[in-house]
């Protein structure tokens, strides 16, 4: 097998991991979230205006979904998530986050998000959508923190929680199907960032990925 062919092949297995985790950091997740509010406005139908409203969120959000389910089976990436701001989806997923559950979030965004390429808005937004879900789901917080920071040399993304923690060494989040960690992994490798996670049985639990920041050779051209 040729250089170039095995070049090809790995190009292609990296692209399909990555739809793999983007299939399940996203749309997987966003369903998921959908399926909690579901049970809310079930709590809500006593009082119909409130649930009439809350109905009319889902639909929005629903219709949303099903572009990104078809932006995915057109593209490798998502462009319902590249094209729009970071900033934006970071704050918006926060708010989000805030009205899923009771934990409270401080949400620090700072630096220069402009620029990025498509792969560095995506793995941002993923990496940070996932932590939020895990401690929504797993970590019985009461108190949580997101930092994005961006500068000339690399993006990192911090998150801490007060929850319960876990053992690193010893998770079977794999084994369980959980791959929101494993993704994460997989994310910052492809970027050949690194990924830090530090939690243990009774908690606290702090994760910190930094990728490295380029841009692409047209843009560095042109600056």
């Amino acid at each position: 097998m040729t250089a170039k062919r095995v070049e090809v092949l790995d190009v292609a297995e990296r692209r399909l991991v990555r739809l793999g985790f983007d299939i399940h950091d996203g749309p997987v997740q966003d369903v998921a979230a959908l399926l909690a509010d579901l049970r809310l406005v079930k709590d809500r139908l006593g009082d119909v205006a409130p649930a009439a409203a809350a109905l009319g969120d889902l639909e929005t959000r629903l219709r949303v979904l099903h572009q990104e389910l078809r932006d995915l089976a057109q593209s490798l990436e998502s462009r319902a998530l590249v094209d729009r701001d970071l900033r934006e989806v970071l704050e918006s997923d926060a708010a989000a986050f805030r009205r899923r559950c009771d934990t409270k979030l401080d949400l620090e965004i700072t630096g220069d998000l402009d620029e990025l390429t498509a792969s560095q808005r995506t793995a941002t937004a993923r990496i940070a959508q996932e932590a939020l879900s895990n401690i929504r789901e797993h970590s019985r917080a009461t108190r949580a923190r997101l930092r994005v920071h961006a500068d000339d040399r690399e993006i990192s993304i911090s998150v801490w929680d007060d929850g319960v923690g876990f053992g690193v060494r010893r998770s079977r989040a794999p084994q369980q199907g959980r791959l929101g960690l494993v993704g994460m992994r997989e994310r910052t490798r492809l970027l050949h960032g690194s990924l830090l996670i530090d939690s243990r049985p009774g908690g606290p639990t702090a994760i910190e990925a930094r990728l490295p920041r380029w841009r692409p050779a047209i843009a560095r051209a042109t600056a």
